[in-house]
């Protein structure tokens, strides 16, 4: 009877490593792979825009059928606490919707890729 604290490779465990098996072996390569960021260009001008997006992670509209987009109010709010200046508010929202309208393109792909 083999103990709870043997180190058996199951037949999961092996699966579960089929990806590092892809790659010859190379356990470091993969990991390298695995933790390194999706790399993008930000030009200068969208700065504010990404970053005012990125302080409104949280504040999505989600019904039993998925995320329906930002809560506009809470956008509101952030741009007050940050102060972002009356004039500059027009624009950042348009910039924002185009990156909302983005990321709800991405959420739906997503859902019909994976069914």
């Amino acid at each position: 009877m083999a103990s709870s604290n043997s180190a058996e490779i199951t037949e999961q465990d092996l699966e579960d490593d089929k990806d590092v098996i892809q790659l010859n072996g190379d356990a470091e390569a993969f990991w390298q792979k695995q933790s390194q960021p999706d790399e993008f260009l930000l030009w200068d001008e969208n700065h504010p825009a990404y970053n005012l997006f990125q302080q409104c992670q949280t504040q999505w509209n989600v019904t039993m059928s998925g995320v329906t987009g930002l809560n506009y109010p809470a956008l509101q709010s952030v741009m007050a606490m940050t102060a972002v200046p009356i004039e500059k508010k027009p624009l950042l929202f348009e910039e924002i919707r185009f990156i909302e309208s983005g990321f709800l393109s991405a959420i739906s792909e997503q859902r019909k890729k994976n069914g």
